[in-house]
């Protein structure tokens, strides 16, 4: 086995071991960040609480100077 095929079979099982969801809902997931849909749900949210996209890259754009 190469190094290369080390690596990417420690990238494969570091994608399969559960964790939270990263919208914070309390589900596991074992692919990517989110459970599926969850992505879509947070932006929704940090967009209605801010007030819309406009407002939203408004205040990135504040932060960052």
């Amino acid at each position: 086995m190469t190094v290369s095929n080390v690596r990417h079979n420690e990238m494969i099982n570091k994608k399969r071991r559960p964790r939270l969801c990263a919208c914070r809902c309390g589900e596991m997931t074992f692919e990517g960040e989110f459970c599926e849909g969850h992505d879509v749900r947070l932006y929704k949210a940090i967009l209605s609480e801010v007030g819309g996209l406009i407002e939203l890259r408004r205040l990135v754009e504040d932060k960052l100077g």
